[in-house]
């Protein structure tokens, strides 16, 4: 009884104002996040609607996509000096390119997607989907309640794994093994999580070196999201597919 005493004291003073309290934001950087954020929420919708495009009105080539998903890319990061020196970050022709960059991501994604939902199971996207966005908050908001920005140092240790993960992709286009891929599937998830934790401060150093380019930094922890969504799809794609598969060995022993 003591300790559900104890316990309960302690849990009265947990309130959604003393976690916000405890952020050690202020409020000009809390305006800047929620416009960051605001902008991936837009993001995730833009690519909601290019996956229902391409499923039923318009189908347009990979390279086309890639294209389109590398011109708006450059657009916005070639403009952003620009931006910043007039103040005008959202301009059209910015907002234009980075609703045209998701619509081609989830375009992109398309296929696959409902390949997986229609052809293994419909549970598999929309339980990628709330993984993905529960583990992006939680590691984007744990980055964010980090007294010091002392994930910064994860850039260098991120950007070679990276590097050796695009080694080993190249390699396994000759060996074709299917340990490798997974190996670099399930160490591709815990690279974007690095990201997520890795981008979200970044955010906030380039703020208070006046970088106020939200577009950009919305940008980049977008494309963090996507990796880690996508990435889930196929893991869990896979293991359904296995599990059908020892199903099927399991009915043929009988």
């Amino acid at each position: 009884m003591d300790f559900w005493s104890s316990y309960s004291s302690r849990q009265e003073g947990v309130t959604l104002q003393s976690l916000l309290d405890f952020t050690p934001l202020s409020a000009p950087k809390k305006a800047h996040l929620t416009k960051v954020y605001a902008m991936i929420f837009s993001g995730v919708i833009a690519s909601a609607i290019g996956v229902y495009l391409h499923l039923h009105f318009l189908r347009l080539p990979s390279i086309l996509l890639f294209l389109i998903k590398i011109g708006c890319l450059m657009a916005i990061v070639m403009t952003r000096y620009k931006a910043r020196m007039e103040g005008r970050i959202l301009t059209p022709t910015r907002l234009g390119c980075f609703g045209g960059f998701s619509l081609a991501l989830g375009m992109n994604m398309a296929d696959y997607l409902a390949y997986v939902h229609y052809g293994i199971s419909g549970a598999i996207v929309p339980t990628a989907f709330l993984g993905s966005i529960a583990i992006f908050g939680c590691f984007s908001a744990g980055a964010l309640m980090a007294k010091e920005r002392s994930y910064l140092f994860l850039g260098g240790i991120l950007g070679s794994v990276m590097s050796y993960m695009m080694l080993l992709s190249l390699a396994n286009i000759f060996f074709r093994s299917l340990w490798l891929n997974d190996l670099m599937l399930y160490v591709g998830i815990f690279l974007y999580v690095g990201f997520v934790v890795y981008d979200t401060q970044v955010t906030l150093a380039d703020f208070d070196r006046g970088n106020r380019d939200f577009l950009v930094h919305a940008l980049e922890l977008y494309m963090d999201l996507a990796g880690i969504f996508i990435r889930l799809v196929k893991v869990m794609a896979q293991n359904e597919e296995n599990r059908r598969q020892k199903r099927r060995d399991d009915d043929r022993s009988r």
